[in-house]
């Protein structure tokens, strides 16, 4: 009797010891994460994250403050130095889930569009409407699975029409 109380007491054990060795082999983080700008000011987010285990679905968030400068250009695509300009200024996100694979890593990319420009603004005559800036402050990449923020510090700006 005591020799079969010695067996399951091991065996407990070995299973407590494989339990905290995977729980400290999943310890989530971002090895990498970067934004950049595309061409046309859509901002990409891209990143590395690790120590998430096998086959593990992640919700990310992308967020920023996005101020779009739209404008009227003319026939001879010059941009006159005249009021009629119009500046939208707010919070945009994107969301989205990745798996982590068997390796349990995520190498991910996200975009945040730009913003339309404001509905009742429209260009005179035989003029235009166009964006001519964006720009992105407190960028932001969240894995909202395991709350844990990467971090972005730059702020990004893009002028199409000077």
């Amino acid at each position: 009797m005591f020799e079969h109380q010695g067996r399951c007491t091991m065996k407990m054990f070995l299973l407590m010891i494989a339990t905290a060795f995977l729980a400290l082999a999943q310890n989530p983080h971002f090895s990498q994460a970067n934004a950049s700008l595309a061409g046309d000011g859509t901002l990409t987010l891209s990143w590395k994250e690790a120590g998430l285990g096998q086959n593990t679905s992640v919700d990310y968030t992308a967020s920023a403050t996005q101020t779009a400068t739209y404008g009227c250009i003319n026939k001879g695509d010059k941009h006159p130095k005249a009021s009629n300009k119009e500046t939208v200024t707010q919070p945009v996100t994107a969301t989205a889930t990745f798996s982590s694979g068997k390796n349990g890593m995520i190498s991910g990319s996200m975009f945040i569009d730009i913003l339309p420009p404001p509905t009742d603004f429209s260009c005179p005559g035989n003029m235009r409407l166009v964006l001519v800036s964006v720009a992105y402050t407190d960028v932001q990449l969240k894995d909202v699975t395991n709350n844990i923020l990467a971090d972005i510090p730059t702020a990004f700006a893009f002028v199409v029409y000077p």
